[in-house]
């Protein structure tokens, strides 16, 4: 799953929810990735921490990522999940960071 912003972005951390009642069906180890061109992926961050469910309530795991450079496209894979049964459920994903403002471009010189 990816998806794209109209302005660059560092991200910082992302948060993930597994879905209540699919403990089996939660990412154990998974990555973020960044694009600008929706082609060449850099790899920003890959984790082995299980994202942590339950059969009530959902819990949500908060990763650090600290990207170095901004990005317009992002995406999560999943490598393996905790029960290994070909699905994979994500309730929520949330990415944080900021924006990133380019400079105005110079209209002309003033002489």
């Amino acid at each position: 799953m990816f998806f794209f912003l109209p302005s660059s972005f560092i991200l910082q951390y992302v948060v993930i929810t597994g879905r209540t009642g699919w403990p089996i069906q939660a990412p154990n180890e998974w990555s973020i990735i960044g694009s600008n061109d929706n082609s060449t992926w850099t790899l920003l961050l890959l984790s082995k921490e299980e994202v942590v469910t339950s059969n009530v309530y959902p819990k949500s795991l908060t990763v650090q990522v600290n990207a170095a450079k901004a990005y317009t496209y992002f995406a999560l894979v999943v490598h393996k999940t905790k029960g290994g049964d070909g699905w994979c459920t994500v309730s929520e994903l949330e990415y944080y960071g900021y924006t990133v403002s380019l400079p105005p471009s110079p209209v002309g010189t003033n002489k």
